[in-house]
């Protein structure tokens, strides 16, 4: 019987130190704006009170269209073979001269009707705030002619670029591609012969 009263009471004592003590550990003689490190009030120098932003998060990332005024695009032609299927085509990966963030989107459009190939470099899409370092950008311009073997054959080639339209011509053999493009600047073709 003892032994259940003491028990008893080492209970009751345990709940008033938990209900009177531990609450009083909590407490401060610094005001609870000072004390508080999430607090979204601060006083300014002047004594003013001002409100301090609370950081949640990276900034939200905005994007931005950039023209490609002064621009230079060197195209590099490549040629692919199917492996598995009677299909080939020549491809063209796109590479500006000037720099941007580097993982922005070089906006182009191609097309092939009529036996001509079209290309256009439309602008750069950048992200805003860059998190990846400045430097040239590329984009891949497949001209494929529905599916099968590349022709041989000539086949004219328009690139326009900030309003300028610049022409030539794809020769295709059977064993290698040529390409006819007399510019030095503006839109280049390099190197302008690759093997099929």
């Amino acid at each position: 019987m003892k032994t259940a009263i003491f028990s008893l009471l080492a209970i009751l004592l345990l709940v008033i130190l938990t209900l009177v003590v531990l609450p009083g550990c909590n407490k401060s003689s610094v005001s609870p704006a000072t004390n508080n490190p999430i607090s979204n009030k601060s006083t300014s120098l002047a004594g003013k009170a001002a409100t301090d932003t609370v950081p949640t998060g990276k900034p939200p990332v905005k994007y931005t269209t950039t023209p490609l005024t002064g621009d230079q695009i060197t195209l590099v032609p490549h040629f692919y073979k199917s492996p598995t299927a009677d299909s080939s085509y020549v491809y063209f990966i796109a590479q500006t001269k000037n720099y941007y963030c580097g993982i922005s989107l070089l906006h182009t459009s191609y097309n092939f009707a009529n036996g001509n190939y079209t290309i256009g470099f439309l602008d750069v899409v950048q992200p805003s705030p860059c998190v990846i370092g400045d430097g040239p950008i590329a984009a891949t311009i497949n001209l494929t002619q529905n599916g099968g073997p590349m022709p041989v054959g000539t086949f004219p080639i328009t690139v326009t670029l900030n309003g300028t339209t610049y022409a030539g011509s794809m020769v295709s053999s059977s064993t290698s591609i040529t390409f006819n493009w007399n510019y030095t600047s503006g839109v280049l073709i390099a190197p302008q012969q690759i093997s099929r």
